[in-house]
């Protein structure tokens, strides 16, 4: 990985591929799965606000950044909601 001219990590040669190569396997199989992109990680507390945006529209607007807390909570909601099968969903922080 590599970061470019705004210090934003970038994919490599070759990671690319594979990245788009993993991509299509799990949304192609028959299980069921979320792909969650969360904006720019922090190691802030559990807040339980955040936007969750399915990526089929843009990239959001905002791309506040959200705690690993907050990621891990919309994840276990997600598992026992069942919501967002078969979507890739972008995921940021609400500001207050």
């Amino acid at each position: 990985m590599f970061l470019d001219g705004e210090h934003t990590p970038v994919l490599g040669v070759g990671q690319w591929d594979r990245h788009c190569r993993y991509l299509a396997f799990i949304t192609q199989s028959d299980l069921d799965w979320t792909i969650l992109r969360p904006a720019m990680l922090s190691d802030g507390v559990l807040t339980g606000r955040y936007a969750v945006t399915p990526a089929s529209t843009a990239i959001p607007a905002s791309s506040a950044g959200i705690s690993r807390e907050d990621v891990a909570h919309m994840m276990l909601d997600t598992v026992e909601r069942g919501a967002y099968v078969k979507e890739i969903v972008w995921l940021r922080g609400v500001r207050a």
